[in-house]
């Protein structure tokens, strides 16, 4: 018999959303690994590989049924699409060097997969599959990612203290001050998302995410994660964890755990662990 709590968290609870990872997923003995795409549901279940070849790197959504992604090799980067379905892998793009916005500065809203190009920004049009030159994405004609100096939302204000080697450590409203490594903030219309963003060669990226809707002390939402996949306004949030090793028979191996959260119902839960490597998460729009 369901009690009325049980039955609450059910009708309340999110129904679950299809995720994009880049992950690699050790095997005993020697066999071989590498970093694989596999979708897999916001609630842990439905895990599955979407067949590629070589190594690939960062995976983006282009619409709902659609994904685009790299592959890294010894002499440059590729950028490779395909619908879900028929998954029928097809190189678009290539370059001297590929890459994708970090989490804390990504321009592109859900959907957009957008990609540096060597000197170029583009985006994978979703039906056609084919490259376009986006730009919204370059940083002077996007939304204002700030680094300095005092701003105002809803009339109240923040100040970022300038005095690191890389930017501002702290960033102080009327009542709270934010404390971190290179601080930045991202207003939008109802919200002003705060970042935080440190790097060593152990752990990788490790970034805080904290919003603030003008009025009460900043609320935070990510702490000490790698990659993640935020949008202002969105109610899932996904995140892997930073790197740390882990014993693979005689072998020390690199893992990282795979989170989900909704900021209406936290806390975020670990959907994936063990002997994985989760470098990338996205979230089907």
């Amino acid at each position: 018999m369901l009690t009325a709590a049980i039955l609450s968290t059910i009708l309340c609870a999110p129904a679950p959303t299809d995720l994009a990872i880049a992950a690699r997923f050790y095997k005993a003995g020697k066999a071989k690994s590498k970093f694989e795409i596999c979708l897999i549901k916001s609630d842990g279940s439905g895990l599955r590989v979407l067949p590629t070849t070589g190594d690939v790197g960062s995976v983006r959504w282009v619409g709902k049924d659609r994904l685009a992604w790299i592959k890294y090799g010894d002499k440059g980067s590729t950028l490779w699409t395909s619908r879900l379905s028929p998954w029928k892998p097809v190189q678009i793009a290539k370059g001297n060097s590929i890459g994708t916005e970090d989490s804390y500065e990504r321009t592109a809203p859900p959907g957009v997969a957008a990609f540096r190009i060597d000197d170029r920004i583009v985006i994978v049009d979703p039906q056609s599959g084919k490259t376009q030159d986006w730009l919204m994405g370059r940083r002077e004609s996007s939304f204002p990612l700030e680094e300095s100096g005092t701003h105002e939302f809803k009339g109240a204000t923040y100040a970022f203290n300038d005095d690191g080697d890389y930017g501002a450590t702290s960033i102080q409203g009327e009542g709270w001050t934010l404390e971190g490594n290179r601080m930045r903030a991202r207003p939008s219309a109802n919200e002003v998302t705060f970042y935080d963003w440190d790097h060593n060669s152990t752990s990788g990226s490790i970034q805080t995410v904290w919003v603030w809707d003008g009025k009460a002390k900043p609320k935070i939402i990510l702490e000490c994660v790698n990659s993640f996949d935020y949008w202002p306004g969105r109610d899932i949030v996904a995140a892997t964890s930073p790197r740390e090793t882990s014993s693979l028979g005689k072998l020390e191996v690199w893992t990282s755990t795979l989170s989900v959260g909704y900021i209406s119902h936290p806390p975020a839960k670990v959907i994936l662990k063990g002997l994985v490597w989760v470098a990338n998460v996205a979230v089907r729009p």
